[in-house]
């Protein structure tokens, strides 16, 4: 009955769900991404709008699906990429709770649907946790990214006064290790 009713308001779901998101932004982006309907001129909004479907989709469903996975890393990649901490980033995810119980306020209050609306509840933790394991890695990603960036410059850097670099990637946790040579070191420079 819950999942019948949770479909049949799905729109009004859906809108007040991305209002809140939306008020995790300052003013003047909120407002922006509110009223500009173009998925060019406004990216994030149109990604929020489409994988916020597919969660609620896979919510209703109890579903945890590739097609989830991939809603749930193009969500989070925005988050991670913006000045979000790790808390803020997710809370996204658990925004979705109030809105259902405050469009559902007769419905969500009896009795008789209180292991429904338990097994809901559970549900969108479970999806939380998927999100938050998906945030991790591609919070991953983005210190790999920057790492290989630090890199490329140092190497550069280093081969500009002749010296060479060599970085070996992390094995089970460990430690980067950088050697330098400085055997190549051009005649006449410095001993400093």
């Amino acid at each position: 009955m819950l999942y019948d009713l949770l479909r049949e308001k799905k729109k009004d779901i859906l809108s007040a769900w991305m209002e809140r998101i939306l008020n995790t932004y300052p003013a003047d982006a909120a407002r922006f991404m509110r009223n500009q309907g173009n998925q060019f001129a406004n990216p994030v909004g149109s990604t929020y709008g489409r994988t916020t479907e597919i969660i609620f989709d896979a919510l209703i469903e109890d579903r945890h699906d590739e097609k989830l996975l991939q809603a749930l890393d193009q969500l989070l990649e925005i988050r991670a990429v913006q000045d979000f901490t790790p808390s803020q980033a997710l809370a996204i995810l658990f925004l979705i709770k109030p809105v259902i119980h405050n469009i559902l306020p007769t419905v969500t209050k009896k009795t008789e649907l209180i292991p429904e609306i338990e097994e809901m509840d559970n549900r969108i933790d479970g999806i939380a946790l998927l999100g938050f394991d998906r945030y991790s890695l591609c919070r991953d990603k983005i210190h790999h990214i920057k790492l290989n960036e630090v890199k490329r410059s140092v190497g550069h850097f280093m081969e500009r006064f002749g010296a060479d670099i060599i970085v070996e990637e992390p094995k089970n946790d460990e430690v980067f290790k950088m050697a330098v040579n400085d055997k190549k070191r051009p005649k006449g420079g410095s001993d400093r």
